[in-house]
């Protein structure tokens, strides 16, 4: 009852209360966060009814997805793709609901791939998920991929709803296809679906798009009943045509129809304030939004900036800006745009470190309209972030923006591109990229090139480029011979490596690297619990062990509670390094812990 009042913390509280919680009311507290906003309370609702044991059913997994949806983040892209995985384990992503809900997310969070992918796989396609698949595309700049779809829907039967002449009409507007939007024109009329205000919202839009303001205006004034987007939408395209008087005319009737201004109406009003320069009326407005309790939303804000940058109110400016508790991509922009260029990639680099990729690719392409040059380390970070993710139509984009500004010989952005593709399942791409750039002979595209084999298995062909190094004279890197062991590990398992690793005819040609494989295997086979394995090889390699190698086998020892192989470890380290000596008292310690815990055990 409280969650579908809207008072999220009285079912808090209730939920909090109750003596035994079923599956169903976690279930209903996920919709409830989600449904009030509370996106990220969500998604920690549902993290805890798998922590303790409960297995989510189609709803719970409906309830989540949507929140990732609208949270936007590339923490919600992840945890998004868990419970996209999550089902197709315990078989459900065919349920109606959750398979229309992966598909939303997917395409609100503009991952178009993953969308189309989810959208062909659906065994019942209904009119909702043709609609969120032709708005995904359109939302993406995709224009003719909407509407490609939407001629598909309609060959099928399928009737068109509001949403479809919405999202078709959104991709006439992405594409700058007035032809087609014409034609869509008809088809709603034919449809009676000039009623509907959210489509003759999108069909001004659309005319304005395109440049045809005059059709725009007819459209907007055979709107029936307009709503705060009609009139913001009106605002915000025919403004630009008038003068400061016309436009708080405009503003007057706005009034009388009794309609109260929202965020994104001050938002479009400030913007064409600073278009007009006309500062003073802007000041206008800003008390009307002052009045109103609109001055601490973000896009006002950052309106503000804009309006007051463009005025030459360059102190007002940064003041708004300093005042800002969150500074987002726009809000920098507005600022950036207008005191140069010099700091966007100080930007990019930012977001792209706090994970907000597509935004900084947005910010990446903005700074090349402007006439800037991003330099290799801005297209190194947005590479590897997408490596991370494996988001392989952004790697795609960006690819494309690499070989655009001439970066292709560029060692540092070519390995990190090949990188890239790689961890998205493209080693098709990698392999090329590496054969077109061997020849530069550098030792960082050799590494980034075995590393990608390794990462598909791909073990003879990580030797052969380990090969290839040493027949053109190049000489392999500590990261190199990492790489290659990594490679080795994958295929013949760890065991194995122990038994053959020192009879490698490569690694005895490059012997002043061994040091560093005897480190490497300690490291990996005390991590995997192969304990004594590792001890053998500390015992029998012909190097006196230094505090390194022996931390690595201390570690593996207190991980998996090998006592008294820890205990002899931490003697050989003391002994190596006396100032180490408070180890074997947190040793006895930990010894003594374990006994007590033991006793209390029976």
């Amino acid at each position: 009852m409280y969650s579908k009042c809207g008072h999220l913390g009285d079912a808090l509280r209730a939920f909090d209360e109750m003596p035994e919680r079923n599956l169903v009311s976690w279930t209903l507290m996920v919709a409830a966060a989600v449904q009030d906003g509370e996106f990220e309370l969500g998604l920690e609702i549902y993290s805890e009814l798998v922590a303790i044991g409960l297995r989510p059913n189609e709803f719970t997994v409906g309830s989540v997805l949507k929140g990732c949806a609208t949270c936007a983040s590339i923490e919600a892209y992840k945890f998004g793709m868990s419970v996209h995985s999550f089902s197709l384990k315990i078989g459900i992503e065919q349920n109606r609901f959750v398979g229309s809900s992966i598909l939303n997310m997917y395409a609100k969070l503009e991952d178009v791939e993953s969308a189309k992918g989810v959208f062909e796989s659906m065994t019942y396609l209904d009119t909702a998920c043709w609609n969120t698949m032709i708005g995904g595309y359109a939302q993406c700049g995709y224009g003719f991929e909407s509407l490609k779809l939407v001629s598909l829907m309609v060959s099928k039967g399928i009737s068109m709803d509001h949403f479809t002449f919405v999202n078709a009409l959104k991709g006439c507007s992405s594409m700058g296809n007035l032809d087609l939007g014409k034609q869509l024109h008809g088809l709603l009329i034919q449809s009676d679906m000039e009623f509907s205000t959210s489509v003759m919202n999108a069909l001004t839009d659309m005319y304005s798009t395109n440049g045809k303001k005059d059709l725009s205006f007819k459209v907007f004034n055979r709107i029936k009943t307009k709503d705060i987007i009609s009139w913001n939408t009106a605002f915000g395209v025919f403004s630009e045509d008038i003068n400061a008087r016309e436009l708080l005319n405009l503003v007057h009737e706005f009034m009388l129809a009794n309609m109260k201004p929202n965020h994104i109406t001050f938002s479009v009003l400030f913007r064409q304030c600073g278009q007009l320069l006309d500062l003073n009326l802007g000041l206008q407005f800003y008390c009307l939004a002052l009045q109103s309790g609109f001055c601490n939303a973000a896009n006002v804000r950052s309106s503000l900036i804009n309006m007051f940058s463009r005025c030459g109110a360059m102190e007002m400016a940064h003041l708004f800006f300093d005042s800002l508790l969150y500074k987002n991509i726009t809000s920098w922009n507005e600022l950036i745009f207008w005191i140069g260029c010099g700091t966007w990639g100080t930007m990019i680099s930012a977001l792209v470190h706090q994970g907000y990729l597509s935004l900084a690719i947005k910010f990446l392409n903005s700074l090349i309209e402007a006439g800037g040059k991003p330099d290799e380390f801005i297209l190194g970070s947005i590479l590897n972030s997408c490596a991370g993710i494996a988001v392989y139509h952004l790697t795609k984009s960006v690819h494309s923006i690499v070989i655009k500004m001439g970066f292709q010989t560029q060692v540092f952005v070519v390995s990190a591109v090949l990188d890239a593709y790689a961890k998205c399942g493209d080693i098709e791409s990698a392999r090329m990229i590496f054969s077109q750039s061997f020849r530069s002979g550098d030792v960082v595209i050799c590494n980034a090139m075995i590393i990608a084999c390794a990462h598909h298995g791909l073990v003879e062909e990580a030797m052969d480029i380990f090969e290839k190094m040493k027949l053109t004279n190049l000489k392999p890197s500590q990261a190199t011979f990492v790489s290659a062991l990594a490679a080795v590990v994958t295929w013949v398992g760890l065991i194995m490596v122990v038994f053959c690793f020192i009879q490698w005819p490569l690694i005895k040609r490059w012997n002043q690297f061994l040091g560093i494989f005897y480190g490497c295997m300690v490291d990996m086979l005390s991590r995997n619990g192969f304990l004594e394995e590792s001890r053998q090889i500390i015992e029998v390699m012909p190097y006196t062990p230094w505090p390194a190698i022996l931390r690595s086998l201390l570690s593996g020892c207190r991980i998996h509670g090998n006592l008294e192989l820890g205990e002899w470890t931490v003697k050989e380290l003391v002994q190596l390094v006396p100032e180490m000596m408070h180890l074997m008292y947190y040793w006895q310690r930990l010894i003594l812990k374990l006994v007590v815990w033991k006793m209390r055990q029976g």
